[in-house]
C-alpha cells in the first residue's frame, strides 16, 4: 500500500472560504427561522411586540420550499446548459452558447 500524507485528507482554503460564506450567510436566515417561528413564538402572547421582528408562521414553510424549488432550479438549469454544450461540441461545433 502506498503511503498517505496527512494534508490529503484537509480541506482546501478555497472550500474553507465556500463553507464560511455560505454559513456567513444562510446561518442567520436559519436562525431567525428555526428559533424566531418555532421555538420562542408559541410560546408568547399575540399582543408581544416580539412577533412584529418575524414573519407570520406560514413563511416557516413557504421560504424554506421556495428557496429550495429555485436552488434546485438553478442547479438543473446549470446542468441542462453544460450537457447541452458538451452535445454541441460533440456533434461538431456550432455555435457556443
Amino acid at each position: 500500500m502506498g503511503s498517505l500524507s496527512s494534508t490529503s485528507f484537509l480541506p482546501s482554503c478555497s472550500t474553507i472560504h465556500a463553507l464560511s460564506l455560505r454559513s456567513a450567510i444562510f446561518g442567520p436566515i436559519f436562525l431567525e427561522i428555526s428559533l424566531g417561528l418555532t421555538d420562542v413564538q408559541p410560546f408568547l402572547e399575540a399582543s408581544n411586540s416580539l412577533h412584529s421582528y418575524f414573519p407570520p408562521r406560514e413563511w416557516a414553510v413557504r421560504l424554506p420550499a421556495f428557496l429550495l424549488l429555485s436552488g434546485v432550479g438553478a442547479i438543473g438549469l446549470f446542468f441542462g446548459k453544460v450537457m447541452m454544450n458538451e452535445a454541441r461540441k460533440k456533434r461538431g461545433g456550432g455555435k457556443k452558447v
